[in-house]
């Protein structure tokens, strides 16, 4: 309660008139944010979505009886706010935003959600900045697509950690780079085909020279800090990051067999019917059941605990002892 009254105070001393917040003294953004196709309007959809992907990486955390505080990094209009809202009703829930032009709709889903200030907040958040709340201050720190935008994102993660009480989560969902480097092998097989328009060859070409880039360009960051989309994470990266921090990686994906994913992502590319039906075709007889059982769909949730188990195994380690012995 003491810390849930600090977090509270700390809100309140920073509130806008038109109740909501800002967790930093650095520089908002001044473009307003691409929102056409990429932030949808929450609908049930997104609470279903949130059951299979997030649920599992949150249940033992968010119904264990304890108060619940939730800091969500990127909220954009409050899809992952509305599911996770809808599916766990948290005791506060911190919905931060780094586009002032976004907070009065994100304000408005959690008034309709009956999360009013200071239960529920929404506050303007860069999360290249450090946030102007107490440590250990959530239960868990939550992001949906939003890591990936994140130049520096090793501190961005660094920081959420910060922020967690004991046994808290850290859960984001992002781009897989396993599937998505198999995506660029197929799809360039299927452009090679003489039977495919030429239109449907040129957008196949920008579309794997561009994620051929972000591969080539994943640790300049320099050249990182100039796009939106600047990272596709792969399993290895995160379980390196996790072990060097002393935490749980933990992984939840969509149940997607690989010729999904690959249809799902290349169809929108296809510039005529007979087009569309050359990729399913070339899927059916390319992808095989063995590549189909392995790999997990284009989008994964992870999600990392620092717990008082995963912090006696480490003391045990560094005694030279093997705590799996």
């Amino acid at each position: 309660m003491q810390l849930y009254n600090a977090i509270t105070i700390a809100l309140s001393e920073r509130q806008f008139e038109d109740g909501c917040i800002r967790l930093h003294d650095g520089p908002d953004p001044q473009s307003d944010p691409v929102i056409a196709g990429q932030i949808a309007t929450p609908t049930q959809h997104s609470v279903d979505f949130f059951k299979i992907a997030y649920a599992p990486l949150l249940d033992d955390v968010c119904t264990a009886g304890k108060s619940v505080k939730v800091l969500e990094i990127g909220a954009g209009i409050g899809n992952c706010t509305y599911a996770f809202i809808r599916t766990y009703r948290p005791d506060l829930y911190v919905a931060s935003e780094p586009f002032p032009a976004l907070l009065p709709t994100l304000r408005k889903c959690l008034d309709e959600l009956g999360y009013q200030f200071p239960k529920g907040t929404a506050a303007i958040w860069d999360a290249n900045c450090r946030p102007i709340l107490p440590q250990q201050a959530f239960t868990v720190v939550v992001g949906n697509s939003v890591l990936h935008h994140i130049t520096r994102w090793r501190e961005a993660l660094d920081y959420s950690l910060s922020l967690l009480e004991d046994d808290g989560a850290l859960v984001f969902g992002e781009p897989n780079h396993e599937t998505w480097a198999v995506i660029v092998s197929f799809v360039r097989a299927f452009n090679l085909s003489d039977a495919i328009s030429v239109e449907t060859k040129r957008r196949l070409d920008a579309y794997v020279n561009g994620l051929e880039y972000r591969f080539r360009i994943k640790d300049n960051l320099q050249a990182l800090s100039s796009l939106e989309d600047k990272h596709i994470f792969s399993f290895r990266e995160l379980m390196d990051f996790a072990q060097s921090r002393c935490v749980f990686l933990s992984i939840s994906s969509q149940t997607l067999d690989f010729q999904t994913s690959f249809v799902r992502q290349v169809m929108p590319l296809m510039a005529t019917p007979a087009d569309r039906e050359k990729l399913l075709s070339f899927a059916k007889s390319v992808v095989s059941p063995g590549l189909n059982g392995t790999l997990l769909s284009d989008f994964f949730v992870f999600s990392m605990r620092r717990t008082k188990a995963s912090l006696a195994a480490v003391s045990e380690t560094d005694r030279g002892m093997d705590p799996l012995a």
